[in-house]
């Protein structure tokens, strides 16, 4: 692969998501099966420089979003990648797909 940031510029542009909403993924999320990305929370820091999971600023930012066979494959790329983590990134008992 040319560049290692590759599957996430693919997923940014494939869906049209803000950058913190990728950011803000986790597995749970992700519906493989259906090719369906369920954007239904944002994390949000606390000042014990944790985050939390919590409602969306807006209901306008619930929404579902097909991803293309291209955005897949980025998918599943990545989630392979957080699986070989020695650490689980979790927050508030959600497995997080970035880590950084």
């Amino acid at each position: 692969m040319f560049c290692k940031q590759y599957d996430s510029y693919n997923i940014l542009l494939g869906t049209g998501l803000r950058i913190s909403e990728l950011i803000d993924l986790t597995v749970h999320d992700l519906d493989m099966q259906n090719h369906i990305i369920h954007i239904t929370h944002q994390l949000t820091p606390a000042r014990d420089r944790t985050f939390h999971v919590s409602k969306p600023k807006s209901q306008h930012s619930v929404r579902d979003i097909y991803m293309s066979d291209s955005v897949y494959r980025s998918f599943q790329r990545l989630i392979e990648e957080a699986k070989k983590r020695k650490v689980k990134i979790m927050v508030d008992g959600y497995d997080v797909v970035f880590c950084s």
